[in-house]
């Protein structure tokens, strides 16, 4: 059988996304010495599905607590049908999602032969650019479900263009079980058939509808699809919508205002913004169309493109974790880049057809689809450096942590945290969900934090797992806590309701920032902050702490050690308040009064790292050369331990 051209530009291009996230996904194994993902929630979808596979519930831990708490019931299920071949987790997600954007290739494939009428060239061209797209290499071995919603949207599109209805109506109502925003695609078809509807001459409009059994087809699939997933949420936690939808609507309401220069910047930046300029192209050539009542097959993609910026800009407007939310985007960027360079380049050869042949109109299509290619070629390469740094930095911190608890709580432990993936997976113990993904129960109380304590209390929790700055908590020293060097850092600790305390978000940052600035020396900036702390959140010993250290700072040597004494109150093992203890008489010129506190000091606590280091120094200044000596031999030692540790 000999193969058409079609087929050799769809394996080329397959290849070329083969090999690029082979390239990305070895570069992070090799330089991570292992496995990983780029953020937490790929373990949400594979906790999910184990748990389906191993006991038949659509569960959370083991065969209990069934809940809608996956995003994407589809891309579970999927994860669930692959733990029958394998139970590697991290394979068995990069071959899901690996495979998805093979389909999605293929359909953005057929996308742009519709753009270019059949040509050959442009169509391989613009899809090669598909799958050198760093952002959906990254989406692809990231173990989420976006290649799988892109390649169903995707598919959904040709098949509503191509009029085919009992595949539309499949992907379409499939869709919906990847992710909700599916019900934007609707509306954009919605609109784009109302559209094409206009632009019939009136005598034909009503013979439209006795032509179009497909359409009815295509609806009464996906309403059957649709009532079947709003059925499967209702029955697992009273909604419609997955848990995670109003969760993250409650936790990030608020934040992102700045979301449509955020989006801008995303779309035009390093290696797309060309192709971004060209998509500007696109749109004028739409909206010409509109206007002039021309049918258009970019229209579609257009109004989906716009509904789903819209639509996150209006209810969660909040750009991270690489754009994740706003991709499925990008193959209509890319859509309305290559129409928009067909339609200029056309316009051109019409206007100055004395002076540009077709033939250099032609050269000038390719030079720049193969310098775009290139481009493109060069940030999906720089792009494996964010994927594998994405990785290393969940790894050592949400999994990590995991490892820790697996290997040190007890079994019958309940832990409480904020990140429910990697956790749950990996520490074999019940988890308790502080923000609602699993938990909805919490979703009307997130952000008051008595009520958290409260619900914790409540769900018998024994230890808390949290990332510092989602919920700082002071008062109790952790039992175990990811490097201090980090920008964030995750603590474990025992759940002891009447003596630790929950900070404010804000409060949290006032004494993050102060810190900051004290730490380096700018005692007028970082003053008023812990200042401000202390006023808002009297029980924070952390806060009491930092004015401590600004009020030394300042020479209100009195004043400091009310407020160290005041952390120390309200946190008795805070070990950096009694160094802080120390250091006044050090400034009253009281050197062996201090050597006499860092020494008290040791005696509770030998591994109090700062203790050592004073009191060598201060033998130092004192020329008790021996002393000082026998000091840092002790604090290399004991570092030389934590480290081996």
């Amino acid at each position: 059988m000999r193969l058409k051209q079609q087929h050799i530009a769809i394996v080329v291009a397959v290849f070329v996304c083969i090999v690029f996230s082979a390239a990305t996904g070895s570069f992070a194994y090799f330089s991570n010495k292992g496995f990983g993902f780029p953020l937490d929630d790929p373990w949400i979808h594979l906790q999910f599905a184990k748990n389906l596979a191993e006991h038949g519930s659509f569960s959370y831990y083991k065969d209990e607590m069934p809940t809608s708490g996956s995003t994407a019931p589809l891309y579970t299920l999927l994860a669930a049908a692959g733990f029958l071949v394998t139970h590697h987790e991290m394979i068995l997600s990069y071959v899901l999602g690996v495979l998805a954007y093979i389909v999605a290739i293929v359909y953005f494939f057929k996308l742009t032969e519709r753009v270019f009428d059949g040509a050959i060239l442009p169509a391989l061209a613009g899809t090669v650019l598909f799958a050198l797209e760093p952002r959906l290499h990254w989406a692809a071995l990231s173990g989420m479900e976006t290649t799988l919603f892109i390649a169903l949207l995707l598919a959904a599109v040709h098949s509503y263009q191509s009029q085919k209805g009992i595949m539309l109506g499949i992907v379409s109502g499939l869709l919906l079980w990847t992710r909700p925003e599916a019900v934007i695609l609707y509306a954009a078809m919605a609109a784009d058939w109302g559209f094409r509807r206009l632009t019939v001459p009136g005598a034909e409009r009503k013979a439209l509808w006795s032509r179009s059994p497909w359409l009815v087809q295509a609806g009464a699939i996906a309403c059957v699809l649709g009532l079947g997933y709003a059925g499967f949420n209702l029955s697992l936690s009273g909604s419609i919508l997955p848990n995670t939808y109003a969760a993250k609507l409650a936790y990030y309401s608020g934040t992102g205002t700045d979301f449509p220069r955020a989006v801008f910047h995303w779309l035009t930046g390093n290696h797309i913004v060309i192709v971004s300029v060209l998509a500007g192209g696109g749109i004028l050539q739409s909206l010409f169309q509109a206007v002039r009542r021309q049918p258009s097959d970019t229209v579609l993609p257009l109004l989906f493109t716009v509904g789903l910026f819209t639509s996150y800009w209006m209810k969660l407007p909040y750009l991270y974790q690489n754009g994740r939310y706003m991709m499925p985007i990008l193959p209509f960027v890319i859509l309305l880049g290559l129409s928009g360079l067909h339609w200029m380049s056309t316009r051109a050869g019409e206007r100055f057809s004395r002076l540009l042949s077709a033939r250099t109109i032609r050269a000038v299509q390719i030079t720049l689809m193969a310098f775009l290619i290139i481009q493109f070629a060069l940030g999906v390469w720089d792009g494996r450096v964010l994927y594998q740094e994405s990785c290393k930095y969940i790894s050592d911190r949400q999994v990590r942590t995991a490892l820790w608890i697996r290997d040190h709580l007890p079994q019958d432990a309940i832990v409480a945290t904020h990140d429910v993936g990697a956790l749950a997976y990996y520490s074999e113990r019940r988890i308790v969900d502080m923000v609602g993904l699993i938990s909805p129960e919490i979703i009307d109380h997130l952000k008051n934090l008595s009520a958290t304590k409260e619900f914790l209390v409540r769900h018998n929790v024994t230890h808390l797992a949290v990332l510092r700055n989602w919920f700082e908590v002071v008062n109790v020293n952790p039992i175990f806590q990811t490097r201090e060097a980090t920008p964030e850092i995750m603590e474990v600790f025992r759940f002891e309701p009447d003596s630790l305390h929950f900070t404010s978000p804000f409060v949290a940052w006032l004494t993050s920032r102060a810190w900051s600035y004290l730490s380096r020396g700018d005692v007028r900036e970082g003053k008023p902050l812990a200042e401000r702390a202390v006023q808002l959140d009297s029980l924070s010993s952390r806060a009491h702490h930092h004015l401590g250290w600004a009020l030394m700072m300042e020479g209100d040597l009195d004043g400091a050690e009310h407020e160290f004494h005041a952390a120390l109150r309200l946190h008795p093992e805070y070990w950096s308040a009694h160094f802080a203890l120390t250091q006044v008489p050090l400034r009253r010129g009281q050197p062996l009064e201090a050597v006499r506190r860092l020494k008290l000091l040791l005696k509770a606590n030998p591994n109090m790292l700062a203790a050592y280091q004073a009191i060598a120094q201060i033998y130092g200044q004192m020329g008790e050369n021996e002393k000082a000596a026998q000091a840092a031999r002790e604090y290399q030692t004991r570092i030389a331990a934590q480290q081996n540790d």
